[in-house]
């Protein structure tokens, strides 16, 4: 099934009715393959590795934190959103850099081995064990800012560098095409990288520990490196443009300069419409027009770094919600790790693209939601019920308070056999427990402390040498008290109370 292109060559084109790139048929890209520019395919194995090593970094991050450098699950957050925070920003001084100074390959290359030394120095900071913790942790601070000013850096310059190579007008349905397989590589990379690099750090073991941090940042490290020798080896292939000016620099200069202007106008100076026509002396119509309307936009944008501030609690509250669940998926036999929460959404994305394409947006036509802002309006009425979810899921996981009634007391016993085991007692009678399983006794307590004894017998499956046993157990008042029944040597029944059970931070249980 193809998409049919607009004509672009009139100007009574209706651009609500042009789909946004982003929603094209993936196989209508790929049938034209061989009339895109050879370097485009360098630029988008580039993007894939890219995506992979960022993305791949991000996703253990904050298991990195909490379980091998003892941060606890607060300042672990704060530190995986800084780490995003500066990648956000080293963004805007990487396109004015490319704009006005490198151009974009420059930065491109340049940033790009930026980007490789940071991952490369969390890699290292994550096999350093002979040194103090603090020095671990300062050594992986420095690598994070390293890679965020890469990251950030080369992130407004590949897609727009991929764009340069198409010749224009002739190939603007290309150019259109283009932005779909960019989008469609970016999510790929981050759906093979959150599936992947949890498997590197959970499912191998090295350097005497249960998991593999260091493969799990070495890898994306390698990966960057790969994406650097695929984008130097197209140079000649490429049409580099060399810089001008930046949009953003110019923008801003033109604001200061209207306000400045508008401040110091002297009252005989005839008044203008529109504070921004301050600067028509410095800078021309179309230029004070474009960013008239770019403030105007700019507006109703307010609330996208709300829905982002939502999106980026995947890289960490989500995954710390993670460790607190078992991660079972029974239907495929397969336990999901914590840090692969990042692959729903660029797998969901991967989905989404043509079936919002072929049924949903066809759906909200006919409802009336058909323009850009109602469906960011929508999208963003689902990212606040996905986290009300979330909340009711922390909720139904530990933020249940569990408070015992004044004058009783609760006895709980952990059946540690592969048995059934009946224990019966003067105060509560006679029960059963099943394999495995865990009983829930509720007392009654007239008196501050209560000893009752139990008798223990279980099943001659068992086979051990001694099948009975008696022995007291303390209940306190108004308290939980826990034992877990047990096997001493393999030989004799053995029942040990248990004073403390909580969770451990990589998501384990342990009982004390």
């Amino acid at each position: 099934m193809y998409m049919k292109q607009p004509d672009y060559s009139t100007k009574t084109v209706s651009w609500k009715k042009i789909r946004p790139p982003e929603i094209c048929y993936l196989n209508y890209c790929l049938i034209n393959a061989q009339s895109y520019p050879k370097a485009v395919w360098y630029i988008f194995g580039n993007e894939l590795c890219e995506r992979f090593s960022y993305y791949g970094l991000k996703a253990v991050l904050v298991l990195f934190f909490t379980t091998i450098q003892k941060y606890d699950n607060n300042t672990s957050t704060i530190i995986v959103h800084l780490f995003i925070v500066s990648q956000s920003i080293s963004t805007l001084f990487g396109a004015i850099i490319a704009d006005s100074y490198w151009g974009k390959y420059k930065t491109i290359f340049i940033l790009s081995i930026v980007h490789a030394v940071g991952n490369i120095i969390v890699a290292i900071s994550s096999l350093v064990t002979s040194v103090s913790i603090n020095f671990q942790r300062l050594f992986t601070i420095v690598g994070l800012l390293i890679t965020a000013i890469g990251a950030g850096g080369i992130r407004p310059c590949v897609c727009a560098f991929g764009g340069d190579q198409f010749e224009m007008p002739d190939q603007e349905d290309r150019l259109q095409m283009y932005f779909s397989i960019f989008y469609f590589t970016i999510n790929l990379g981050s759906f093979l990288s959150s599936c992947i690099t949890p498997e590197l750090r959970k499912s191998v073991q090295c350097f005497g520990k249960d998991s593999c941090f260091p493969l799990a940042f070495g890898v994306p490290a390698l990966l960057m490196i790969i994406s650097i020798v695929l984008f130097v080896s197209a140079k000649n292939l490429y049409k580099i443009i060399k810089p001008t000016s930046s949009v953003i620099t110019t923008s801003i200069g033109c604001i200061f300069h209207a306000l400045r202007k508008k401040i110091t106008a002297s009252s005989n100076e005839a008044k203008r419409k529109d504070w921004l026509e301050y600067a028509d002396d410095k800078y021309n119509a179309q230029e004070i027009s474009d960013l008239r309307s770019a403030l105007d936009v700019l507006f109703l944008l307010i609330p996208i770094p709300m829905f982002y501030t939502l999106l980026d609690q995947q890289s960490s509250r989500w995954v710390l919600q993670g460790t607190l669940m078992n991660g079972k998926i029974d239907f495929l036999n397969w336990i999901i790790k914590p840090d692969q929460i990042h692959l729903i959404n660029p797998l969901f994305v991967l989905i989404f693209i043509p079936f919002f394409n072929v049924a949903i947006y066809p759906l909200l036509n006919k409802i009336g939601i058909n323009t850009a802002f109602r469906k960011i309006i929508l999208g963003g009425m689902f990212a606040a019920l996905s986290f009300a979810i979330a909340a009711v899921v922390q909720y139904t996981i530990i933020g249940q308070t569990f408070s015992i009634p004044s004058n009783e007391s609760q006895l709980r016993i952990y059946n540690n056999f592969d048995c059934n085991v009946s224990i019966s007692g003067s105060l509560v009678g006679n029960f059963s427990i099943e394999q495995l399983d865990v009983l829930h006794i509720n007392y009654n307590t007239t008196v501050f402390n209560e000893t009752d004894v139990l008798s223990i017998d279980l099943l001659p499956s068992c086979e051990l040498k001694s099948n009975t046993l008696k022995q007291h157990v303390f209940i306190e008042k108004e308290t939980v008290s826990s034992y877990l029944l047990t096997s001493k040597n393999n030989v004799d029944i053995e029942l040990i109370h248990l004073s403390e059970l909580k969770k451990l931070k990589n998501g384990n249980s342990n009982l004390r």
